[in-house]
């Protein structure tokens, strides 16, 4: 079974030296969090109202997040466009005096151009997801689309289901495009596709806590095991 799979193979990956992120760091990833769940997952908790591309009003949201929490009290719009600016991916975009995710929102905008996407992506769920996975492939999951990254780290903050470990799935994005999957940019990081059927995924890895998700790169040694489970399932 893929969950006794899983469970025997994860190759857990630590983070090496000292795996405290300064606190600047660790606040920022909190704000981010915050953040996405506003403007991904429940902005009518925060009292927003977004429009058909996601936009939301900057003010009602400063607003709302200065109530969550004393970490939060003076947070200003120039804070957010500080974070959005010093951000390595483009989570977020504000302008003027709007603001919204760049993929994700509850009210997911219709996509661009299709294009061809990098070797390999990635897409990071929880145990129980990933079993399903390796019997399906991925799918949107009450979405229109399926988020994938090109940045592992990224793949690993961003996932739906926050509780750890995570398990991160290399996608065989290339192989798939030229088979006739069509994907779609979101964003310079982010990639939208309706479904990634099981033959496509290359392999996968475990990443035990957060600390270890903060300085995590992928190995030089993929598992491939989802590969094998699947020829084993077919000789048999």
């Amino acid at each position: 079974m893929p969950n006794k799979l899983l469970r025997a193979t994860l190759a857990w990956v630590g983070a090496p030296g000292d795996s405290e992120p300064p606190s600047a760091q660790a606040r920022n990833r909190r704000l981010t969090r915050v953040l996405s769940h506003a403007l991904r997952h429940a902005p009518e908790d925060y009292g927003l109202c977004l429009d058909a591309d996601g936009w939301g009003d900057v003010e009602t949201l400063l607003a709302a997040v200065r109530t969550r929490s004393t970490e939060w009290t003076r947070l200003t719009a120039s804070d957010l466009a500080t974070l959005i600016a010093g951000s390595r991916v483009d989570r977020f975009e504000l302008r003027d005096d709007r603001i919204r995710a760049k993929y994700g929102h509850s009210a997911e905008a219709t996509p661009g151009a299709a294009a061809e996407p990098p070797a390999v992506l990635y897409h990071a769920t929880d145990r129980r997801a990933a079993a399903h996975i390796y019997r399906v492939g991925l799918e949107p999951r009450g979405r229109r689309f399926t988020h994938l990254a090109s940045d592992a780290r990224y793949a690993i903050s961003a996932r739906r289901v926050k509780n750890w470990p995570a398990i991160l799935f290399s996608i065989d994005a290339l192989a798939a495009h030229r088979s006739g999957v069509t994907f779609f940019p979101a964003s310079s990081v982010v990639w939208l596709v309706e479904r990634i059927p099981v033959e496509f995924l290359a392999g996968f890895e475990g990443i035990a806590s957060e600390e270890a998700a903060a300085t995590y790169a992928p190995s030089s040694g993929w598992s491939d095991y989802g590969i094998r489970w699947r020829r084993r399932q077919r000789d048999t």
